[in-house]
């Protein structure tokens, strides 16, 4: 097999697990683990859980930001009608910090 072909057929495949992923983080024990987060945090799954009882739509992006008051989750949810909301959780507590609407 070509160099080429094996460099396409890696990008198809991974192509695949990412979709299959969904855009969220893979395990919240395996990311605290390997990025050295501290263990005290709400694993993630259970905040998008709480997001979609909250909110209509479908979380199409997670992430974890070090801030200077401590771990924060940002998720963003599309609606039906495309809208996106970005929502911030104190990832210790689970508390929702901000909403915010982005417009094109």
């Amino acid at each position: 097999m070509t160099s080429i072909k094996k460099t396409l057929a890696s990008v198809i495949i991974s192509s695949g697990l990412l979709a299959a992923v969904g855009g969220t983080f893979a395990s919240s024990e395996t990311e605290y683990t390997r990025t050295g987060v501290d263990q005290d945090l709400i694993p993630i799954e259970q905040i998008i859980e709480q997001t979609k009882q909250d909110y209509a739509g479908r979380v199409i992006e997670t992430e974890l930001e070090r801030k200077r008051s401590g771990y924060v989750y940002e998720i963003k949810i599309m609606d039906n009608s495309g809208a996106v909301t970005e929502l911030k959780y104190n990832a210790k507590s689970g508390e929702l910090l901000r909403t915010e609407r982005e417009y094109d």
